[in-house]
């Protein structure tokens, strides 16, 4: 657009700042990047030539001698909505993004947060994708999403709106949270997505690329070594 233009970018908005130097840079990587840190998954056909490969590379890493791990911040849960405009005159639509905060990926209730977020947006056929894209088409494409996280993880809806319809999709987003808060799902379509979730779980266990990923999973989010059981 040009830097005279609203929809820029700047491109100095790091120049100066002090929370992000080339020391503050240097020590985060030394806080993150440790053996106490790493796991190493290797999946596939792994012959003892491979593993002993592995082991020579990084035998010898050791951690420095001064870490000192930032703990995770714990989140102050706000009562009541908070509105964000960013205000952009002329333009032909809206950007939505209508959510919050999540439980940790560790949480007891983090199944249930998957099965909320199949019944709610994850598929086309999922309630409020097929309210506003399919059956009203009041979203150009729209769904939920679900980013797990070790602290606390984020779930909300965004999509692209003809500006004529925001409030319609606004308000459309807000009953549908509001029923399934008030009235529990029928039996019948809560077993149909907890079968779906469960047959679409071979898909990622596939290749050996899945099968890594799915067991870094446990490391990256402190999960319990049967947590894949």
């Amino acid at each position: 657009y040009g830097d005279a233009h609203g929809y820029a970018r700047s491109r100095d908005v790091l120049d100066g700042s002090p929370n992000v130097d080339r020391s503050e840079v240097q020590r985060v990587y030394r806080e993150i990047v440790t053996p106490q840190n790493a796991t190493i998954v290797l999946a596939g056909a792994v012959e003892p030539a491979i593993v002993e490969y592995v082991e020579r590379a990084f035998g010898s890493w050791r951690a420095p001698a001064t870490v000192s791990p930032t703990p995770i911040a714990a989140v102050s849960w706000k009562s009541g909505a908070r509105l964000v405009v960013v205000d952009r005159p002329g333009a032909v639509q809206s950007e939505l993004a209508f959510g919050g905060l999540a439980p940790a990926r560790s949480s007891p209730d983090a199944y249930t947060m998957i099965m909320i977020h199949e019944l709610l947006g994850a598929h086309r056929t999922s309630r409020l994708t097929h309210a506003l894209v399919e059956r009203d088409a009041s979203s150009y494409a729209g769904a939920t999403h679900l980013e797990t996280r070790r602290g606390e993880s984020a779930f909300y809806w965004d999509s692209s709106v003809p500006l004529a319809k925001t409030s319609a999709v606004l308000s459309e987003i807000d009953k549908e949270l509001d029923d399934l808060g008030k009235n529990a799902p029928p039996a019948a379509e809560l077993d149909a997505w907890k079968a779906r979730y469960v047959r679409q779980l071979p898909l990622e266990m596939e290749t050996a690329r899945a099968n890594t990923a799915l067991v870094s999973s446990i490391p990256i989010y402190k999960l319990g070594d049967d947590a894949l059981d």
